[in-house]
């Protein structure tokens, strides 16, 4: 997967500026440069080279406000150069949300012109525009690595005949989550709330007020249906860690250097909230997802 921005120079022409994780190659650059001819301001749109059809490229085309272009306008395109998925909304709506950081910076049209002029301000401007595409590169690239997650699940957890309830009913929450955190744009706050959702449904199955009373019943739970093994359950005055072992929502993930339970802090936080009656904050500190063998999750205990 790549990720560029190419502009109208003033001088040469259409012209690539950036290129992640690398440089393109000679003729994939002469394609995406002629994209921009296309003149297709403030629309998404793909295109497909059809010497390549397995790569498909797709855009964000915009104008950025300026003092030094013609018009006063500098012609923008954004490109992610894939294999195609089945569903791109998330990338349509992470070029766009690139384009709208990028245009959020009043002075950052001087990144453009970095490379004749070579100025303190320009070469400021440079950095923050490159800082833009590394953050949104990243994002786009382990929205590519979740969606592969799932034909990685069913490899790697094959469904036999006659499988248990509770096997089905995992390898569904777990196709589940993972297609919402990868193809919802905000998938990591809906499992969030989902988790809250169903900790307030579920309340009434625990019955201990008291902290550690309670993760002992949240553990058992976790084991019983199947979410995974609770262990090494510190408590402190203001801090409770824990680890999650064969974790349902994460177990089947590589390592894409991003922890992704955010179902599990959601019920967690909710839960305690309810019955031990204490504000409170958790957040994973390391994931299958990040390459452990296990969830670490930390709990703040902030009153």
């Amino acid at each position: 997967m790549y990720l560029t921005l190419t502009y109208f120079d003033r001088i040469v022409g259409p012209k690539i500026l950036l290129s992640l994780p690398k440089p393109l190659d000679t003729k994939t650059s002469k394609i995406i440069i002629k994209l921009l001819d296309l003149q297709r301001f403030e629309e998404y749109f793909e295109y497909r080279n059809l010497l390549n059809p397995e790569v498909l490229i797709s855009n964000h085309a915009f104008e950025l406000n300026s003092e030094w272009a013609r018009g006063n306008k500098e012609s923008v395109l954004l490109s992610v150069l894939h294999e195609k998925k089945d569903d791109l909304t998330f990338i349509r709506f992470n070029l766009k949300k690139i384009a709208d950081q990028i245009r959020s910076n009043k002075n950052i049209y001087k990144a453009f012109y970095h490379e004749q002029l070579k100025q303190e301000d320009t070469q400021s401007e440079y950095e923050k525009l490159l800082k833009i595409l590394r953050h949104g590169y990243r994002v786009i690239n382990q929205k590519f690595k979740q969606l592969a997650v799932v034909d990685r699940l069913f490899q790697t957890n094959e469904i036999k005949n006659e499988p248990s309830s509770g096997d089905v009913l995992r390898t569904i929450a777990q196709t589940f989550m993972t297609l919402i955190d990868a193809r919802i744009p905000e998938g990591a706050v809906l499992l969030f709330d989902v988790g809250h959702i169903l900790a307030e449904r579920f309340e009434d199955f625990f019955v201990s007020e008291d902290l550690e009373k309670l993760l002992s019943e949240v553990a058992v739970f976790w084991r019983k249906y199947k979410f995974g093994e609770i262990d090494d359950v510190e408590i402190g005055n203001k801090i409770v860690k824990l680890n999650v072992y064969d974790c349902f929502e994460c177990s089947h993930f590589p390592n894409i250097n991003q922890t992704v339970c955010k179902f599990d802090e959601g019920f967690v936080q909710r839960l305690l909230e309810a019955k031990v009656k204490i504000k409170c904050s958790v957040k994973e500190k390391a994931c299958y997802a990040t390459g452990a063998d296990y969830c670490n999750f930390e709990i703040k205990l902030l009153e």
